[in-house]
């Protein structure tokens, strides 16, 4: 019996090592209800180095059902973007990972260092 390797507690995008954030494999859609409590979400975004290079995604911040912040399609290859999405007044924010090219192959979306700002 071979020993278990423990989960992987970080993300790295384009190098660069984040202790914390969510990932997920497209398409996902995650729901965090708010209260209109928060005033904005910041993150870094992209696909995870363990793809190494493959994979194409798109992100979107959706709050109370409208689309309030999408990204480019973004590959394996893709430089990290960063959002900052204003929040005021929002109940329910959904973090959306989207396949952009039929595959899901790689599809390994970061949401790194992802924070809401809260009162």
């Amino acid at each position: 019996m071979g020993r278990r390797r423990p989960p992987q507690l970080r993300a790295v995008l384009a190098g660069k090592t984040y202790e914390k954030g969510i990932g997920t494999h497209a398409d996902s859609d995650i729901a965090v209800h708010l209260g209109g409590r928060c005033t904005a979400f910041t993150a870094d975004v992209g696909i995870d180095d363990e793809i190494d290079g493959y994979g194409e995604v798109a992100f979107s911040v959706e709050g109370d059902g409208k689309v309030l912040w999408t990204s480019p399609k973004l590959t394996g290859a893709s430089a990290t973007v960063p959002t900052d999405v204003k929040l005021d007044g929002v109940r329910q924010v959904r973090l959306k990972v989207t396949d952009t090219n039929g595959s899901k192959t790689g599809d390994h979306g970061d949401w790194a260092a992802a924070k809401f700002h809260c009162a």
